[in-house]
């Protein structure tokens, strides 16, 4: 009885619902439907604005860093500085001036060829054109520039032969024409404007200034920077939103005729401006207005210019290209639902009396049986259906369970027998209830007993030697406050005072935002600690001993070679002079292995004073130069590198100089050059050194800092390129020793621009709040 009970209920609710579903969707899918055109054009409205946006957006940006890289070149700065404080418009010179403004017309075309820039125009402090370039898309012929005859203005423009040719006042007022309506006031941001020949144009201006030897900043004239945006702008974004775009511009229109109904209600409403920040990140597609009327569905965005009345962006689409496809839609959903419909009563019936309600009662009783610890629950249930699954699910459920204990003690058993076979300890501090929990390696290695210790952070801390606790206590902290982890070598101190050393590693875990457990290791690398000093020691002992006798060796062949000794055979004097040149690099090696001594011990030392980086460079380079000479590379410096200084030991800095150059050069093929250059970014000097050589191999990369790496060796002696593999290990550290960080770049050949960039950042010298000069190691 109670099985017809429940298999007539399912039948009845199954049937219901399909009835009930079918006459709800039927009456609220025509009401949805409308709903869902009009946010389809909403939404195609607001993707056209956004990219619109953007597009406008990436122009002004090109445009600011066009303008920012010809207001910062050196050689139009100094064109324009002879112009603007010599040129005298009542006794010009052509020969003079005419030179450098033709000058200055040839790099404006090359830069507008390379960027492509329409409008770019060269001004002195007077407000006089002196160069200008202007595409036939910004109404001009190319590059020009303006001289004097009798106090008149004379353009010229380039001709087809590579020179510059006079032109008549009709050319020069059209210059004008398209020049006078831009702003020559420096702006953050690029501004719009609407040209003569019914294009829009974003530029900006820029000053153009030099600093004189007494260091004032000079202006010396203005850049004024554009592209233009025409028909093509227009249809690139009407493909890429699939929609129509026009320009309304309102002052075009003649009052003696009647607008147009759509012209008039955009120019009506109440439309948003959109505004060129500089940013094309942000979602500008809410910043439009958005209405349709009887064929079209509208969007539009205004445009303030910087004179002038404001224009619009109009956005268009036909109201029948998207009502078919929602039609089409329609139909479709309504026939797939009535045939759902009909398929599903039938089927319900049969699937609620053969797979429902039987199982049903077989799940009841199943249920009850592991619910009294019986594992093999479901025995009866063999069907290939969920049913099915899930009986044998029940069963392998209990097996699983079993398997698993086990499993999880074998696991526990292997961490611990790897932990002791490593010396590797963990601890996990619960941030929430302040309890610390320690592996039993964890109190082998403390030499601490569980149950005599305490479970808080401060009786681990306890174990930590006490010139060690500080610093530990403070990146445990950072870690906790910052998420970032830690990892630091110490000392521990055991209760029969045994000191041992350790590498201490943690990271924290999250619980979402929440920092809720710390998860640290700890292995004792005592032995290694003690191996890696006795070695350090003997590399120390070995250098000083061989110090003092091979000075004197390489007095002595110095002595012989230069003559002192008189006049000797020329073989004799040649295997001298390979002698005095092995015994100077054997003096390399040992001043790099007590460098190396040095910087493992702590005993290196620093005077920290403000330095030019040119004084550096200088130092390095004469250091340099006859390894430059004998590879036949070129050494170039880049960079304001007179005006930038270091807060830095020179003496130091100049050797990471120049081991950096000795590898470039080292590196270089024959004929190339080295670059040098710095640049000052807040209140850090980068330098970079860059080569064109091979490039660094792809799996010696990780291993470029270690100490004795060098890579290729495999080459026989007379291919290698000489060195100890420890300058860039001490250039490492030195760099760090000024709290700077330093790193590579490298392509391989035969790609092209292969070669390798190193580069490093340390403290500039802040001249407003200078740093405190000291001497420390």
């Amino acid at each position: 009885m109670l099985k017809l009970k429940v298999k007539h209920k399912l039948l009845l609710i199954w049937l219901g619902s399909i009835v009930l579903t079918l006459s709800v969707m039927a009456m609220l899918f025509e009401y949805q439907i409308g709903a869902l055109h009009q946010e389809e054009a909403r939404s195609a409205v607001s993707n056209a604005i956004n990219i619109l946006h953007q597009d406008l957006e990436l122009q002004a940006q090109q445009v600011d860093q066009s303008s920012q890289t010809l207001s910062a070149r050196g050689d139009l700065i100094s064109s324009m500085s002879m112009i603007n404080s010599y040129q005298d418009i009542d006794n010009y010179q052509p020969s003079v001036f005419d030179i450098e403004k033709s000058k200055i017309a040839l790099e404006l075309a090359q830069h507008a060829t390379a960027t492509g820039m329409d409008t770019l125009a060269l001004f002195d402090t007077k407000g006089v054109l002196a160069a200008f370039y202007l595409s036939p898309t910004a109404g001009g012929n190319g590059a020009g520039y303006v001289s004097f005859q009798d106090g008149k203005m004379v353009p010229f423009v380039q001709n087809a032969q590579g020179g510059f040719t006079a032109t008549d006042d009709a050319y020069m007022a059209a210059v004008m024409r398209q020049l006078s309506p831009l702003d020559r006031t420096p702006s953050l941001h690029a501004q719009i404007y609407h040209t003569t020949n019914n294009s829009l144009l974003i530029s900006t201006a820029r000053p153009m200034e030099r600093k004189r030897p007494t260091g004032q900043i000079q202006q010396v004239g203005a850049i004024i920077v554009g592209r233009a945006l025409g028909d093509t702008f227009s249809r690139s974004l009407s493909r890429a939103t699939g929609m129509n775009l026009r320009i309304l511009f309102p002052e075009h229109h003649d009052p003696s005729v009647e607008m147009n109904e759509l012209d008039a209600m955009i120019i009506a409403h109440n439309v948003p401006r959109m505004v060129l920040n500089g940013n094309p990140a942000p979602d500008h597609s809410t910043a439009h207005i958005w209405f349709s009327t009887q064929n079209l569905y509208v969007g539009t965005v205004r445009m303030e210019k910087r004179k002038g009345p404001p224009f619009y962006f109009v956005f268009t689409q036909r109201k029948d290209t998207l009502q078919s496809t929602l039609n089409a839609f329609r139909n479709t959903v309504l026939l797939v639902l009535f045939a759902t419909g009909l398929t599903l009563i039938p089927v319900g019936v049969f699937f609620l009396n053969r797979f429902i309600t039987h199982p049903i009662e077989n799940l009841v009783e199943s249920a009850d049986n592991l619910r009294r610890g019986q594992h093999r629950a479901m025995e009866g249930l063999t069907s290939a259906d969920e049913f099915g699954k899930l009986a044998s699910a029940f069963q392998e459920m209990s097996a699983a369970v079993l398997a698993r204990e086990k499993s999880l003690i074998e696991s526990q058993a292997s961490l611990k027998n790897a932990q002791r076979i490593a010396h590797i300890g963990n601890w996990e501090w619960d941030l929430q209830s302040d309890v610390i929990s320690l592996s039993d390696e964890l109190h082998f290695i403390l030499d601490r007993h569980p149950e005599t210790m305490s479970t808080t952070f401060e009786a681990l801390m306890m174990s930590v030697h006490p010139d060690d606790a500080d610093s530990l206590k403070h990146r445990i902290d950072a870690a906790v406050e910052t998420g970032s982890g830690f990892k630091m070598e110490h000392r521990i101190v055991q209760p029969n005072g045994n000191e041992r050393y350790v590498l201490h590693h943690g990271e924290i875990q999250y619980d979402g935002a929440v920092a809720t457990r710390l998860s640290a290791t700890v292995q004792d690398i005592t032995e290694r600690y003690l191996l890696e000093r006795a070695k350090s020691d003997l590399i120390s002992t070995v250098s000083h001993e061989l110090r003092t006798p091979l000075t004197s060796i390489t007095g002595t062949l110095g002595l012989a070679v230069g003559g002192v000794l008189g006049e000797l055979p020329d073989q004799l004097k040649s295997m001298l002079t390979t002698a005095d040149k092995n015994a100077q690099k054997l003096g390399l090696l040992i001043d790099d292995l007590l460098d190396i001594e040095k910087i493992a011990n702590g005993s290196m030392t620093f005077a920290f004073k403000p330095v030019s980086v040119a004084e550096v460079f200088q130092s390095a380079m004469d250091v340099t130069e006859t390894l430059a000479q004998n590879h036949k590379v070129t050494l170039s410096v880049e960079g304001d590198v007179d005006n930038i200084k270091l807060y830095a030991d020179p003496g130091r800095i100049t050797q990471v100089m120049a081991n950096l150059i000795s590898n470039a050069i080292k590196f270089s093929p024959t004929e190339s050059k080295v670059l040098i250059r710095a640049r000052r970014t807040g209140s850090a000097v980068t330098i970079s050194v860059s080569d064109r050589g091979a490039g660094i191999p792809e799996n010696f990369r990780p291993h470029v800092f270690e100490r004795f790496a060098q890579a290729d060796q495999t080459q026989t002696r007379s291919d290698q390129k000489g060195g100890t593999g420890l300058g860039l290990s001490i250039t490492k550290a030195i760099v760090e020793m000024h709290d700077g960080n330093i790193s590579f770049e490298s392509i391989c050949a035969p790609a092209p621009n292969h070669g390798t960039t190193f580069k490093f950042s340390i403290p500039a010298w802040n001249e407003i709040s200078p740093q405190t000069e000291n001497t420390h190691s």
